[in-house]
């Protein structure tokens, strides 16, 4: 995948489940980790739109550079393995591993997440905050959301990109299901151009 115009992440996923297991994408045919220190991990949150910005300066301010900080990135490389777990079993077809959810269940039963209702317009919206008492405490939202996708969403619209070089999953929200492209923009149009290639070179040099 192509990074964005100002971020190394990629929000392709149509779920921010989904997102969160595409911080770790293929380039060259090598894995890379998007989320490469502390930093990046508060960085996506915040782009993400999983935690506010003053969230996330004030986790950057107690945590960035200490022994905390780096036990939380192991910690959410771990959670993204199981949510990876999850989107792989969704897309296949197979039950979504136990592991996973007792890993959701025990972030979300640390009571971090909260709802407040402001104004909004002429009526009232819900908007949703973070108590961070703990580092592990940035990690709820994630599990808000893959509890959001295990719930809500239709997990046989789980896809894994078609493309054989891609490790990007996403949502299909399309109306009849054939979404096949994590972006068509990337990996459709680089497998119709290869694509392309092959039946030309298949059927040999045109004659004029």
């Amino acid at each position: 995948m192509s990074p964005q115009a100002s971020s190394p992440f990629v929000f392709v996923g149509n779920h921010r489940m989904l997102d969160f297991v595409n911080t770790e994408v293929a380039a060259d045919g090598a894995p890379r980790d998007l989320l490469g220190g502390f930093a990046d991990l508060v960085a996506w949150l915040e782009r993400a739109g999983l935690i506010d910005r003053a969230s996330a300066r004030k986790a950057l301010a107690k945590w960035e550079g200490r022994r905390a900080g780096g036990t939380l990135l192991e910690q959410a490389r771990a959670l993204r393995t199981a949510l990876r777990r999850v989107a792989d079993a969704a897309a296949a077809g197979r039950p979504v591993p136990r592991m996973a959810l007792e890993l959701v269940n025990g972030l979300l039963g640390r009571g971090a997440g909260f709802a407040r209702v402001i104004p909004a317009g002429e009526g009232f919206e819900t908007r949703h905050g973070l108590h961070l008492h703990q580092p592990y405490d940035l990690l709820v939202p994630v599990a808000e959301a893959a509890a959001d996708l295990l719930c809500h969403a239709d997990l046989r619209r789980v896809r894994c990109c078609a493309h054989p070089a891609c490790v990007l999953y996403f949502l299909d929200g399309t109306r009849n299901g054939t979404r096949r492209w994590c972006d068509m923009r990337t990996c459709g149009n680089r497998a119709n151009a290869a694509a392309y290639y092959l039946r030309h070179r298949t059927a040999g040099p045109l004659q004029g």
